[in-house]
């Protein structure tokens, strides 16, 4: 699936083609019922620490200051939406 998805997201020239041609194709198949696509556990926890590790290694001092400026603001937006909720329920 991999390689046939692949080989049709080059194929295709769209951008990430390659990451989106076997995405398509798995999915397509996945609801025809074709295939099941599972992962191991192991494997998904190892791509969890990985990708949990490369995000929290590229904080910096500046990073966090921007963060903590941005606090008050996100956390009134937060709020704000989930009145508009509430008001809507």
């Amino acid at each position: 699936m991999a390689v046939v998805g692949g080989g049709l997201g080059l194929a295709s020239r769209i951008p990430a083609g390659v990451l989106l041609g076997p995405l398509a194709l798995g999915a397509a198949l996945n609801v025809l019922g074709w295939v099941t696509i599972e992962l191991p556990p192991v494997v998904s926890i190892a791509s969890y620490a990985v990708i949990g590790w490369n995000t929290g290694l590229r904080f910096t001092r500046d990073v966090l200051a921007a963060a903590a400026r941005a606090l008050p603001q996100t956390l009134g937006a937060a709020a704000l939406l989930m009145a508009f909720c509430g008001v809507l329920a």
